[in-house]
């Protein structure tokens, strides 16, 4: 399972266009829910008592091998991991920080 982890939210937005997957939002609330969650176009805001939510999404993620989207800092990544306390097996098999992915689209 592939983990693209960026502060950049409209390259989120472009590789999950491309390469469909569930997207965690970590950019700071008002209100203090911990973290926004965007499957196709149904979003779920998430508070600390829904770590159960957020481990059932992640099992799913891997095992439909969809690639994980990440708004946030790698630092701020791990620790919602362990607030919802995946296992660390089920985490992520490849986290990519701020990963450079080069997608070419062909102009039509």
């Amino acid at each position: 399972m592939k983990t693209v982890i960026t502060m950049d939210a409209a390259k989120i937005s472009r590789l999950a266009g491309l390469f469909p997957g569930p997207i965690f939002d970590l950019r700071p609330f008002v209100d203090g829910r911990l973290v926004r969650v965007w499957v196709g176009e149904y979003v779920s805001v998430l508070n600390d008592h829904d770590a159960p939510f957020l481990r059932d999404a992640l099992r799913i993620a891997k095992r439909k091998r969809y690639p994980l989207y990440v708004i946030g800092e790698e630092e701020k990544w791990q620790e919602v991991l362990k607030w919802a306390k995946v296992p660390e097996s089920d985490a992520l098999d490849e986290m990519a920080g701020e990963l450079e992915v080069e997608v070419q689209i062909e102009s039509a």
